[in-house]
């Protein structure tokens, strides 16, 4: 019989006081960002944080330029040589 392990993730609020020139939605957007660039969270996660679905956190990091692959320079070399 294979284990199977269950990930609990705990749930917290955070309540941030935003000025009023900072937008909720864009101050979501960049913390879920920032905790993807950190490897801190999943792409699904981040999506979560930010409220937003896989495809549209996938279009606000690329308006960012952060990369949503996890593949290097190198290994994508390998990959173009061995085609």
């Amino acid at each position: 019989m294979k284990n199977q392990f269950k990930y609990m993730m705990e749930i917290k609020k955070l309540e941030v006081p935003l000025m009023d020139w900072i937008d909720e939605k864009e101050a979501k957007i960049a913390l879920s960002a920032e905790l993807y660039r950190e490897a801190k969270v999943t792409l699904k996660q981040a999506a979560e944080i930010a409220g937003l679905t896989i495809w549209d956190i996938l279009y606000e990091f690329g308006k960012r330029k952060i990369s949503y692959t996890n593949i290097t320079v190198e290994d994508l070399h390998e990959e173009i040589e061995s085609i």
